[in-house]
């Protein structure tokens, strides 16, 4: 015989065996014995709760001890914590949380041996006469469930792992790992809003996270301030990590529980077409994430309102918080990436997160580690050599006997560029372009700038050079220079090189380096002079701020100069120096020099100088920012060496020393030495990008004399940054076309993301490539791509020269992002370009075009 079923009665016990304790003053009873039974219950629940509140207490005590432990004995003492009660096979311990989809629990998972966090959801309870079908009979709850074991297969540092979903005990729930720190709202209260690039560093962590959940097909639907974690770092690793949590609430929101959620802020982060009924999407998760930077910028949301009723008037009629003006001395370029964020119309606003992030990495400061602020990726530095042959190698034909005609390898797609304005010099012999590099954003406008250098420029003086500044637009790149400095006496040469110098006194606005080869001081013999430009509203300042002069031991400087990011992590940008034919023990084995940013400026004397350690090694033959290539959250220092002798003789060798808070050490933490006698393993450098997307700096270096298939024919090989340091890319390099093509004599480096697909690509320039038997050189430009696990590689871009003995790609260099429009540019030089039969010399320019359609 069946027993009769009382629902109410049902409920009331379902209640109390989860721990919960009825309104006893709203129970109405409708007969003495429904009254007795309800008593009986009540009296269950005193005792249930004397019994609960010990065991807690207890509980809690212990946890409270073990907190204080260390993780390993933390975790194998919570074996013997008791329970609160245990829910399938995990014990649960301590609730830490609620909200309307149930609790949020500490958990022990005796399988395993770790804490999880464990989160319940209530399911509706069984009905008379139907079978309890609990993980299918609720939508919200199935789509709940199913979510959760999809982002179960989410594996990124940036996103909450989840262990597994299930349902037990009438109760579905999901368990992940269990984060301690604070919320960005927590952090936001305690605080008030945060510095600038702290904002772009954890913006760009968020948005990593969210292409991760986007990559897997899933909408997170509730980004906001509560739902994203920074947790506190280790020994290993101190820096402060930032975890996107609770996946998929805005799904499960209904009207009344939007209203009442109001002043949780979930509404005030959702896009003006959420609050309409439109469902979530990609593009409503980047509006999200910008209210988040908008909030942690000003303390503020970007459309306040009372009421769900308010909120969703003021965003049809328009009403929008001024990001720059809602915070006085907040970044130009980070106000724009936020308000485009924020756009009413999604097609207006970033196409991804990850474009988004891109937009965020130039602007978070490099002692956030892998987080560059991409403004001089792949700037390679020219060679004497190449320079001399600038001047006098193409006044006669070459008579090199290179390899016959053979097909060059197939490009994979179209290019993922588009042609830019072609510039050319205005005089004879000024060799326009001889040099030139992403400035970075010297006038704050939130687009990128270009530095040009024109060694041969003759004003006042004969062949004195000159610099100029191109800005950029919404637009693109300007044709005619807002800025431009003349060296101060004759056969200087200034703008032999260039480089960006990023902000080396944190003022906001970017730096550039110019350097004049023919300098002699005294009239004695060549040294060298380089110089330092502040940036400022107006762009560089008129008058150099720093100038550094050669000839100490011996050498010319600027054999390799770059903007070296921070790598010591007090907030400003360091610059380094080569001095190739310098020498202290040993005759030309060259050094590399590290000066230090402040609020004053650059320091007047190296903080760190490096030697070739051997006789014609040739350090500092050229020089590169590579950025954080082992994730402990300070910029490194990348050393080629391409003469230097082991083993085989003059292999040439790369190194890298680890920045940290006093800067690197001077003593190499890793390196890797070329395979071949006389193959120059180092000749030319590049990085400042990331290849394969994992976060983490990559770089790449040039092995000229290499040979395989032809003999000379050269290689660029590609390194990938971890947190164990950088590992060579095995399968697959970047090969010369010819026998004595010699890869990557102009420049190698890494360019900012061409087409918007989340990783940067490999360029490599050769000015020695020529078509075909007797034919004169022409150059080349090969672009590659790794796929998207990081594993091969693809050529993706090649532009081959068609003025035979006027080759293309003495330099080349990535532009950053001159158009605003997330995606990097690109520059490739022609210096000898004859037009009306002298070399002025010619600039070329492209802009990054996506892959496929912006999506909607």
């Amino acid at each position: 015989m069946t027993e009769p079923r009382d629902p109410f009665l049902e409920r009331l016990a379902e209640s109390l065996a989860d721990g919960e304790t009825p309104d006893w003053g709203a129970v109405r009873v409708s007969s003495p014995a429904e009254a007795a039974r309800v008593e009986a219950l009540r009296i269950l629940d005193r005792l249930a709760a004397s019994h609960r509140e010990a065991r807690i207490g207890l509980t809690r005590s212990r946890l409270a001890e073990l907190d204080r432990a260390s993780v390993t004995e933390r975790v194998s003492a919570l074996e013997f914590v008791p329970p609160m009660f245990t829910w399938g096979f995990l014990r649960v311990l301590d609730r830490i949380g609620e909200g309307s989809f149930g609790e949020v629990y500490r958990a022990y998972d005796p399988t395993l041996h770790r804490e999880v966090a464990l989160k319940l959801r209530r399911l509706p309870a069984e009905q008379a006469g139907v079978p309890n079908v609990a993980a299918t009979m609720d939508v919200r709850a199935r789509h709940w469930l199913e979510e959760a074991r999809r982002l179960a297969s989410v594996r990124h540092p940036h996103v909450l792992t989840v262990f597994g979903a299930a349902v037990h005990d009438g109760r579905a729930g999901l368990w992940t790992e269990l984060v301690r720190g604070e919320t960005l709202e927590q952090r936001l209260a305690r605080t008030g809003p945060l510095a600038p690039r702290e904002i772009a560093a954890i913006g760009a962590d968020l948005c990593a996270a969210l292409a991760a959940v986007h990559a897997a097909g899933l909408v997170h639907g509730d980004v906001k301030p509560s739902n994203v974690m920074l947790e506190p770092g280790g020994a290993a690793d101190p820096r402060e990590r930032v975890v996107l949590m609770d996946f998929g609430a805005a799904h499960e929101i209904s009207q009344r529980e939007r209203a009442a959620a109001m002043t949780a802020g979930t509404p005030l982060v959702m896009a003006p077409e959420l609050l309409e009924g439109v469902e979530a999407s990609v593009s409503s998760d980047v509006y999200a994430a910008g209210a988040v930077l908008h909030r942690l910028a000003t303390g503020a949301w970007p459309v306040e309102a009372a009421s769900l009723d308010e909120l969703r008037a003021r965003h049809r009629a328009g009403a929008r918080a001024p990001r720059a003006g809602a915070r006085p001395g907040l970044p130009v370029a980070l106000a724009r990436a936020i308000d485009r964020a924020l756009a009413p119309r999604p097609a207006d606003r970033f196409a991804s997160a990850t474009e988004f992030r891109a937009a965020l990495m130039r602007l978070a400061a490099p002692a956030r580690g892998w987080r560059q602020r991409a403004l001089a990726a792949g700037s390679a530095i020219a060679l004497v050599a190449a320079l001399a042959a600038l001047w006098f190698a193409q006044r006669s034909p070459s008579n090199d006997s290179l390899a016959p005609r053979s097909a060059l390898p197939p490009v994979a797609g179209p290019a993922p560029v588009m042609p830019g304005p072609v510039l050319t010099g205005t005089m004879p012999d000024e060799f326009f372009a001889s040099c030139m590099a992403a400035a970075g954003d010297v006038n704050g406008d939130g687009y990128g700038d270009v530095v040009v250098g024109s060694l041969g420029y003759s004003g006042e003086f004969l062949q004195q050079g000159r610099l100029t500044v191109l800005r950029g637009s919404a637009s693109g790149l300007a044709t005619s220079p807002s800025w431009e400095f003349r060296g101060v006496q004759r056969e200087e040469g200034l703008g032999a090189f260039v480089a960006g110098a990023g902000d080396v006194d944190g003022d906001g606005f970017d730096d550039v380096l110019g350097l004049s080869r023919w300098v002699r001081p005294g009239g004695t013999a060549l040294a060298g002079r380089l110089y330092l430009f502040r940036g400022s509203p107006a762009g560089p300042e008129p008058a150099p701020a720093w100038v550094f002069e050669g000839g100490r031991d011996g050498g010319w400087l600027g054999n390799g100069i770059a903007f070296a990011g921070d790598v010591n992590g007090d907030g400003f940008d360091d610059v380094l120096v080569g001095c190739t034919s310098c020498g202290r023990e040993h005759e030309l084995e060259g050094n590399l020099s590290l000066f230090l940013g402040s609020a004053r400026g650059l320091a007047s004397e190296p903080a760190r100088v490096w030697w070739g350690g051997g006789p014609d090694a040739n350090l500092g033959w050229r020089a590169a920012r590579i950025g954080d290539v082992n994730a402990d959250g300070y910029d490194d220092v990348l050393l080629g060496a391409p003469h230097w002798s082991g083993r085989l003789g003059r292999e040439g060798r790369v190194q890298v020393d680890y920045g940290g808070p006093g800067g690197p050490d001077g003593i190499a933490d890793w390196t890797d030495v070329g395979d071949q006698r006389d193959a120059a393993l180092g000749w030319s450098l590049g990085g400042g990008g990331d290849l394969n997307g994992d976060g983490i700096a990559d770089f790449v270096a040039a092995q000229t004399s290499w040979s395989g298939r032809f003999i000379g024919q050269g290689r660029v090989l590609v390194y990938l940054g971890s947190r164990r340091g950088p590992v060579r890319l095995a399968g697959w390099h970047i090969a010369g076309y010819r026998a004595g093509s010699a890869e990557g004599t102009g420049a190698v480096g890494i360019a900012r993301d061409l087409d918007g697909d989340g990783r940067d690509e490999v360029f490599t320039a050769t000015p020695s490539h020529s078509t075909a038997v007797d034919s004169l050189r022409v150059g080349v430009l090969t672009v590659g791509a790794l796929d998207a696990i990081g594993r091969r590689g693809r050529i993706v871009w090649r532009e081959v020269g068609s003025l035979p003995n006027t080759p293309i790609g003495w330099w080349a260099a990535s532009a950053g992002d001159v158009n605003g429009d997330g995606l990097g540019d690109f520059l490739l030089n022609q210096p000898n370009y004859r037009s009306n039969a002298d070399r002025r010399g010619r600039l070329f320019t492209w802009y990054g075009r996506r892959a496929s359609p912006r999506p909607r």
